[in-house]
């Protein structure tokens, strides 16, 4: 007679939530950060990344010592001739995403900007 051992922990299985969808269509949501890096000799860079959510592509990647507010609604306004304008666009709170000059580009254009909360992923 073999005897099994019996788990005393069960493992609860809940439903399944599938993930919010954040995009439906291509255009309807784009997502804004920055990413910096290093050279070899010391000097720090950022660059500013636009991804399409719908499509997952990168539809820019602006590199640069310094990046301002105005330099990112410039970006976006390059990418809105090539691609059209996206309903809205999510980002962080650095300070150049709640700038004058972005939050300007955005009510001129019609497009809603989305803040994430502190710690909280932007995909």
């Amino acid at each position: 007679m073999h005897l099994e051992r019996k788990s005393r922990y069960k493992k609860k299985y809940g439903a399944r939530v599938p993930p919010k969808a954040e995009a439906a269509a291509q255009n309807e949501c784009w997502s804004i950060d920055f990413v910096s890096d290093q050279l070899y000799n010391g000097k720090r860079f950022r660059a500013l990344t636009v991804l399409d959510v719908y499509t997952r592509e990168c539809s820019a990647i602006y590199a640069d010592q310094s990046i301002r507010g105005e330099h990112v609604a410039y970006l976006l306004n390059a990418i809105a001739l090539e691609r059209g304008l996206p309903k809205r666009i999510k980002a962080d709170n650095d300070p150049e995403f709640i700038s004058r000059a972005l939050d300007a580009w955005a009510y001129f254009n019609g497009v809603k900007l989305n803040y994430s909360r502190p710690g909280t992923m932007l995909i």
